[in-house]
């Protein structure tokens, strides 16, 4: 069975690639979205095995509200993948506990090795 991915991206573009890259390395992507609010709510219909999520999102809620309440809500786990990389940032992130924080441009082969060996 195809582990599902939730991506969180504002940027479509980069929306679009993580979803071709995941899907032709086998990954079933359940979703794309562009807000916190979006990401949270998807992410309990959705039931995703891990989310792709990036931090600075449209909307009131960022990614590292979102990541922490699909966590703490859902128990699924996710993966930052932000350019953002300034350390009060990346302190606050780190506190949730993701798999990883990964700073772009993320190549999609090294992204999915962290989803992977997140399974293990």
């Amino acid at each position: 069975m195809k582990k599902k991915v939730l991506i969180v991206e504002d940027e479509p573009i980069l929306a679009i690639m993580y979803r071709k890259g995941l899907e032709r390395s086998g990954y079933e992507v359940s979703g794309v979205v562009f807000t916190g609010e979006d990401a949270v709510s998807e992410a309990g219909k959705l039931l995703p095995d891990i989310v792709v999520m990036d931090i600075i999102l449209s909307g009131a809620m960022d990614g590292v509200e979102a990541a922490e309440l699909i966590g703490r809500e859902y128990g699924i786990p996710y993966v930052y993948v932000t350019g953002n990389n300034d350390q009060m940032t990346k302190s606050r992130a780190l506190k949730t506990e993701p798999v990883d924080y990964l700073v772009k441009p993320v190549k999609i082969s090294y992204l999915c090795e962290v989803i992977n060996a997140s399974f293990y």
